[in-house]
């Protein structure tokens, strides 16, 4: 240094060696890069990736609810929710094969809405991928729908999506089941809430939580009120119960949306759209199922309300209640499932004299190129 305390030039390229020496041997120095696959069906093996350090997780679709089928006395059950899978230390390369499932809308067949209903990740089908995510099932009718299997699920951990509720078919005018939560990092999806038609009027039940921890079903209806949905993994977040008057809630953080309650006076508010957490990050999560609507009997009604939206990912849809069709009211539809998930994250190979996610401002230069840090001195 000089007397002033500056760096003398011709002393800064030893600094630079030395340190970009420290860069290159320190452990730790890598930082995860993590993608999210909403779309699509082909993804590309990026240069720096490292086969020995990378996990794949998914998250299967969830089931629509079903709506309350004309001239019956009864709501319709909830969708079934997406499965959880992960695996952990895939060799891959070049170009790779997957499928983002989409909501199932019927209880046979392969698509849903034009569109597969199977997520999994390099293959060229959920039988032979190295990772798959089973959907939840849609409701054969009262009865609510399965959640997604570990049996029909490919991973190294797997975890089941909650089933849907159902709608009490021993009485009538019962509302709609909720939707089952997703499962995911944490754990098995919980249960939407089951409804029952002690009443007239019922209300919808609420849908299930997701990703296991503190999770909770969603609470089953037995009068005129709607249900609480259930709680996500932080034993938080569940959607609060409608009354006659006043429309449930959303989930939250993971959370089931809540169910609305039957109504005489006026028609039934729709249920409450399942919330997601932050397993993965801010943007994605596992999700809550959506909360049953109530059912409507008088004249004066001209629509049940719509079951509520299950969570973006895996969450299952809740089903709608009884609409008395037969003096004009139209049926609510059942709720909308969420799609499936993909999410890819790997710590990216080191090599060459470069480090990857870590910058050092030294007197000369830092530049960053395509994540990676260079240092260069002048």
């Amino acid at each position: 240094m000089n007397e002033f305390g500056f760096i003398k030039k011709r002393d800064r390229s030893r600094i630079v060696a030395v340190l970009l020496l420290v860069v290159m041997t320190l452990p730790g120095q890598a930082f995860a890069t993590t993608v999210f696959l909403v779309s699509g069906t082909s993804w590309s093996t990026p240069g720096d990736w490292n086969n020995s350090n990378n996990t794949v997780e998914c998250i299967g679709s969830g089931a629509d609810g079903r709506a309350a089928a004309a001239g019956v006395l009864n709501g319709g059950g909830g969708g079934g929710g997406g499965a959880y899978a992960k695996v952990t230390n895939l060799t891959l390369s070049g170009s790779i094969a997957y499928q983002i499932g989409a909501s199932a809308t019927t209880t046979t067949g392969t698509t849903a809405a034009g569109r597969p209903r199977e997520t999994y990740f390099n293959g060229a089908a959920s039988s032979s991928a190295s990772l798959s995510c089973a959907w939840g099932r849609y409701s054969s009718g009262t009865a609510g729908g399965a959640g997604g299997a570990t049996t029909a699920s490919t991973g190294d951990t797997k975890y089941a999506g909650g089933n849907g509720g159902s709608a009490n078919s021993a009485n009538n005018y019962s509302g709609g089941g909720g939707g089952g939560g997703s499962a995911g990092p944490t754990g098995v999806g919980k249960n939407g809430g089951d409804t029952s038609g002690d009443v007239t009027s019922n209300g919808g039940g609420g849908g299930g939580g997701s990703n296991g921890g503190s999770s909770s079903a969603g609470t089953s209806s037995t009068g005129i009120s709607g249900e609480n949905g259930g709680n996500g993994t932080s034993g938080g977040g569940g959607g609060t119960a409608g009354t006659r008057g006043t429309p449930p809630t959303a989930g939250t953080s993971g959370g089931g949306g809540a169910g609305s309650s039957g109504e005489d006076s006026i028609d039934s508010y729709a249920g409450g759209s399942g919330g997601c957490d932050t397993a993965f990050d801010a943007s994605y999560g596992a999700c809550g199922g959506g909360g049953g609507s109530g059912s409507t009997t008088e004249a004066s009604n001209t629509s049940s309300g719509a079951g509520g939206a299950g969570g973006t990912y895996g969450g299952g849809g809740g089903g709608s209640g009884y609409s008395d069709e037969k003096n004009g009211a139209t049926i609510g539809a059942g709720g909308a499932g969420g799609d499936g998930l993909i999410v890819i994250t790997y710590t990216a190979s080191v090599g060459g004299g470069e480090s990857n996610g870590r910058m050092i401002r030294l007197y000369g230069k830092t530049r960053i190129y395509s994540g990676k840090m260079r240092i260069f001195s002048r």
